[in-house]
This record gives structure tokens, sequence and C-alpha cells, in this order.
């Protein structure tokens, strides 16, 4: 998460071009800013209620829980070791899901990364030149094993370790949003928090809703341009790539996804990976383990796991931009 701002733009009721003569429902549409990115929700109701002031409520909750943006969150508190605060049921979903990916995972995916995170200017926002030094120092602060839920409290092996949990919780806020709707009777939906994306049911001419996978750009301020579309129905999918979210450091670009094991910015051929799994956590969880990773352990791991799927853009040997998907990902 980036920031603390949480705001609704209620759009009312999308306008759409439609094939046929008489009239369609159409979606009730919300857009805002939430957690230094954006969302974008459409559903359909068969009243065209419009649910923006539970969705804020919703965000506001996520936002207090889970962001290290916020002083005065959960997270930060834990973070802070404050005796007095206790996890609430939120807060224990996100680290039980955490700490089951990084257990199928081998430790590629960690919450407790936050110290390097932090260290490499990513909480702050400001450039930082990690040595050698500090980063063999800090990874003795990373180690998923070395923290534990207990009764509301997050027990740590090491004061001094940081949770951050900026790499599963839009996905997480997706998921809400959906349960939200759900709960009002709301089954055809798309959620889209920040590119993390969950869809139920389909559009009013029964045709499924469709999402766009964007090609790796060449800078963060290049054109949008789409690699691939495919439909999505009673799924989630998120794209994890280090094309967009880098710094440039004494010259060099340095990715946002930090290697748990090695404490380093993550640097090689793999530009992006998008996963399609039943919920946006999983798939948000899943793409970062994988970008880390790289691409040969990642369908290593994916051959033994089909519940997942996943799309891969990557360099060849010659430089050139490649494509690599597993059999289900465009069914």
């Amino acid at each position: 998460m980036k920031k603390r701002s949480i705001g609704i733009l209620v759009v009312g009721i999308c306008t759409l071009l439609l094939v046929a003569c008489h009239t369609q429902q159409q979606p009730v549409c919300l857009v805002g800013n939430t957690q230094g990115s954006y969302f974008s929700i459409k559903y359909y109701d068969e009243n065209n209620v419009v649910y923006a002031d539970e969705i804020q409520d919703l965000l506001a909750e996520i936002d207090a829980t889970v962001s290290v943006f916020n002083d005065s969150s959960i997270i930060s508190a834990v973070n802070r070791n404050d005796t007095l605060v206790r996890t609430n049921a939120m807060f224990d979903s996100i680290f039980r899901f955490a700490m089951q990916v990084s257990e199928n995972t081998d430790g590629y995916f960690d919450i407790t990364v936050g110290p390097i995170v932090k260290a490499w200017g990513w909480w702050k926002q400001t450039n930082a030149d990690v040595s050698v030094q500090q980063t063999d120092s800090l990874l003795q602060l990373v180690g998923y094993r070395k923290v534990r839920l207990e009764n509301g409290r997050v027990i740590k092996q090491d004061d001094r370790m940081l949770l951050d949990f900026n790499a599963i919780a839009q996905g997480y806020s997706t998921d809400l949003i959906c349960e939200l709707l759900e709960s009002k009777g709301v089954m055809n939906y798309i959620v889209d928090v920040g590119g993390e994306v969950r869809a139920k049911g389909c559009k009013a001419d029964k045709q499924d809703w469709i999402v766009g996978i964007e090609t790796p750009a060449e800078t963060r301020d290049s054109e949008r341009k789409i690699q691939t579309q495919l439909p999505l129905r009673d799924r989630a999918i998120v794209t994890s790539g280090n094309y967009r979210k880098y710094r440039e450091v004494n010259g060099k670009r340095l990715s946002h996804e930090i290697d748990p094991k090695t404490g380093y910015p993550v640097s090689h051929s793999l530009l992006s990976v998008s996963v399609i799994a039943p919920t946006a956590m999983e798939a948000d969880a899943y793409a970062t383990a994988f970008l880390v990773m790289g691409l040969e352990k990642s369908m290593h791991y994916l051959k033994e796991h089909n519940s997942l799927q996943a799309f891969f853009i990557y360099e060849d040997e010659q430089g050139n931009m490649t494509t690599m998907a597993t059999e289900g990902f465009f069914r």
C-alpha cells in the first residue's frame, strides 16, 4: 500500500453499446483511489443500488489494518512492537494465508521481508543503495518461520523484524469487495483494485467479462499496450511485473520486487507473470512468488499445482520478448 487516500467516484449507471434494440440492464460503476492506486468496480443489481458507502468503509478498515504507510494501523503497531496492540480477523486472515504461501513456495514469498524493503527505500519512496554488509545484516531479520500468530499477538524471534503485506493486500481487498457484493445478492460483477481483478457471472448480454494483460513497457511512463486478452468468469487474475515499479540507483534500474533469499531486487529475464486463481489474494501472492522465483522454478511448481494457471512474458537468450502459458490459462 502506498498511501492512505481513499475515495470513491460514483459514476452511476454505465452506458454500454448494446447490440439489441431493447433496453438491457446497465451495470453500476464505482471508481476511486485507494492504497496509492485505483479501483474500478462494475456490477449488476436488480434495483441499481449503489454500495459506495459500504465499500468505502471496507477500504478504510483494510487501510487501518494492513497499511505500513498508516502509522496508526495494526501492522504499524506490530512493527513498533506495541505491547497493547491486538490483531483482528482481517489481519489474521492475511497473515495465515501468507504463511501458507511461504511454506508452499519455500520462502520465495515472505511477508517478513519488511526490513529489506524499507532499506531499499520503498516504504518512503526514496532512493537507496544497500551495501552487501547491510543486506547480510538485514537478512538475519527475514524468515517466515521466525514469526507466529498467538492469541491476537504477533510473536517475533527478533523485535527488529518488520512485516509487509503489500504483496497481498490489494488482492485481499478485491476479495473482500467481492464478498460484500455477494452478501448483497450481487452475482454478476468485476472488481479491480490496483490491477488485482476478480470477476463473477457475466455481463447483461451473457458475455464474459474481458481482461487484458499489458505488454511490458520500456519505462514506467510508456504508453500502455495490451499483449493479450482473455475472458474471466468466477476466478481472479493478477499480474506482477518489474517494468513500471522500479527505481534507478547509480544508473541501474532496480525492481520493486525483493528476493527474500538474497535481499536484493529481482534481476532476471522474467518481465511479468499473470496468475489465474480462485481468489485475488491467492493470485496476488503467487504472481509475486513466481516473479521472484523466475520462469524455470515457477513452471516446475505449476506442474505440481494445477489449481493455478499462469502466463509469462520474458526475454529469451537473444533478448527477444517471448511468452509462455500453462495449458489451462486461456480456457
